[in-house]
């Protein structure tokens, strides 16, 4: 039974107003809560009222608790705890594998072969970059490569993902360059480079482990399903390729135009669209990234391969996986751990890595996450040990663009018939990251 006062706020207040602002305050000052329309169905769990009273309690945190600066702390801190979460999980369900393991004798040939195989292999990642940067004629320099690819490399292993450095690498050549859109083109190019190296490994290796009628893929659906996946990405990517081949030179710079038309991303995306353009006329270089990019994936199974080493008996062991198996796998959970928005796929990659040889040998899961651990040791002392490289190192003037890149740029666009903006290359400078 409404009381006196509310039936008088009612009579007062005009229809379709807001009758909840006309209600009189209580003792606090605080308005009743309002009145909704849309009220739970009588057999929900939501309509009891302690859950409504809980969801109201933790709005209300959340409302005074969620200022900008507390969301953007939790935003940050968030993955780092995650990966700590998941680290410790998959530690804990491994625990009694993993103290077997850790008892066994040390082995530092497998280690020393891992670090000296793990540093020319990043390196090997760096040359990469340069290789696409001087392909759409941008001036750039080794030691600058090096420099920047060795700080990206370190935030790679510790911001969220694998492609927190890349972001450290775009900025450090953007402030060199006057077209800067195609400088942070090059970063993006080289990180599909390298997975469609991934994906030509697992499907080149996998694929003749296959056909010659390998016992784990042959009776392993989930590895063959793998393989297959693979192949069709690099088939699908040839086959793109292909028809980026055929499209008349016209038909892109018109495609260009529409995306200009884009509100404020427009000239980014124009300029983007422009320099894949360019890799596409320059067929050399990405076959050259393209191989140097396996070679680098080469080097990367190497080094869990003889991780997995590091701790290995086999005498009590059963019988690990086969180089040629680790070809199919570890490119598998470096993905996984890349794409994963995790730092440095932390957690997750033990996991993952964890999963994948469960499929080869049964039992050995605990094995493959202490490869893991150890392959993430590796990384964090060949990043710091760059790091330490890359703050002794002085950023250094950009090499110009000779007349024969200049020469074979133009070439390439006419014959091509594409207009690419000759912005001039500017002034040499210093440049800090």
């Amino acid at each position: 039974m409404p009381s006196l006062n509310e039936l008088n706020c009612r009579l007062d207040t005009p229809a379709g107003a807001d009758q909840n602002a006309a209600r009189p305050a209580g003792s606090d000052g605080a308005r009743p809560p309002q009145a909704t329309n849309s009220l739970p169905a009588k057999d929900s769990p939501v309509a009891s009222s302690p859950v409504r009273t809980a969801f109201a309690w933790i709005k209300g945190v959340y409302r005074r608790c969620a200022t900008p600066g507390r969301v953007r702390a939790v935003r940050l801190v968030a993955p780092y705890v995650i990966g700590l979460v998941l680290l410790a999980f998959v530690i804990f369900m491994n625990r009694e594998g993993l103290g077997k393991a850790l008892q066994k004798p040390f082995h530092f040939g497998p280690l020393a072969l891992a670090i000296t195989i793990a540093i020319p292999t990043v390196l090997l990642t760096f040359v990469r970059w340069y290789v696409l940067v001087r392909a759409v004629g941008l001036p750039f320099t080794v030691s600058n490569a090096l420099r920047l690819g060795m700080v990206g490399y370190y935030f790679n292993n510790f911001l969220p993902g694998s492609i927190g450095g890349d972001i450290v690498k775009a900025t450090g050549i953007a402030r060199a360059q006057s077209r800067r859109t195609v400088a942070v083109a090059t970063v993006l190019i080289d990180r599909l480079v390298g997975l469609w190296g991934l994906c030509w490994l697992v499907a080149v290796v996998g694929g003749g482990f296959w056909a010659f009628g390998n016992a784990a893929i042959g009776d392993s659906s989930k590895l063959q399903t793998i393989v297959l996946g693979a192949a069709g990405a690099v088939v699908g990517s040839l086959v793109a390729w292909g028809l980026a081949c055929l499209l008349p030179a016209y038909r892109a710079e018109r495609f260009a135009g529409r995306l200009e038309r884009i509100p404020k991303a427009g000239g980014a995306a124009a300029e983007f669209w422009r320099a894949v353009w360019m890799y596409h006329c320059q067929r050399g270089s990405i076959a050259l990234a393209l191989g140097l990019s396996l070679v680098a994936q080469v080097g990367m199974v190497l080094v869990f391969f003889f991780a997995a080493q590091i701790f290995y008996d086999p005498v009590q062991d059963a019988n690990l996986p086969s180089l040629g198996e680790h070809f199919i796998i570890v490119p598998i959970g470096l993905v996984v751990q890349a794409v994963i928005p995790i730092p440095g796929g932390l957690g997750i990659g033990e996991l993952g890595f964890g999963q994948l040889y469960e499929l080869l040998r049964p039992g050995l899961e605990p094995m493959c996450i202490l490869a893991s651990l150890v392959n993430r040791m590796i990384s964090w002392i060949v990043s710091l040990l760059g790091y330490l490289v890359y703050l002794r190192m002085k950023p250094t003037m950009n090499q110009p663009a000779t007349p024969e890149d200049a020469a074979e740029a133009a070439g390439a666009a006419a014959l091509n018939g594409l207009q690419i903006p000759r912005t001039p290359a500017p002034a040499p400078e210093q440049f800090t990251v």
